[in-house]
């Protein structure tokens, strides 16, 4: 198992959270997101989480943050909203240079 969380090689975005969590015995205060593959979003209810999901947002933090979906399921709630651009980041990361 691994020791710490390690961000993606590819990140992103990232996002501060308010509230640290435990990843692999880790207090993380910070989740950075790779770019979303067709792996990452497989599965996931995209339309669940634009009505607010939590446990779609759940899943989908922790595939774009490798980490434990026990670990993302402990984000505070307000941390979520926080994440919102930069996981929007990671689904589209062309939208922010404005390249198509």
């Amino acid at each position: 198992m691994p020791r710490g969380y390690i961000p993606p090689k590819n990140a992103v975005a990232s996002c501060r959270l308010r509230k640290p969590i435990m990843v692999y015995g880790e207090e993380v205060h910070e989740l950075f997101f790779k770019t979303a593959t067709l792996r990452d979003v497989k599965g996931v209810d995209m339309g669940a989480i634009e009505k607010g999901n939590l446990d779609a947002m759940a899943t989908l933090i922790a595939r774009l943050a490798d980490v434990p979906e026990p670990s993302a399921e402990n984000i505070a709630v307000a941390d979520i909203e926080m994440c919102a651009e930069p996981i929007g980041v990671a689904l589209n990361p062309f939208a922010q240079s404005g390249s198509s």
